[in-house]
């Protein structure tokens, strides 16, 4: 499983996205995602945790 992060607030969105590869197929698959603007740090890792992803590894950006 595959978890990307890019922080955002008011012009560029908050985006989340968990993904799996399938490298015999040389695919990639989105199964969830989320996203929105203006959450702040602690909002965003409160809708991280309840969509069950708090134990997992997260490439983010770095904002903040």
């Amino acid at each position: 499983m595959l978890c990307g992060l890019d922080f955002g607030y008011t012009n560029d969105p908050t985006a989340f996205v968990a993904s799996t590869l399938v490298s015999k197929e040389n695919r990639i698959y989105v199964f969830e995602e989320w996203g929105g603007t203006g959450y702040l740090n602690d909002a965003i890792a409160d809708r991280i945790k309840e969509m069950g992803f708090s134990k997992s590894l997260i490439m983010a950006d770095s904002a903040e």
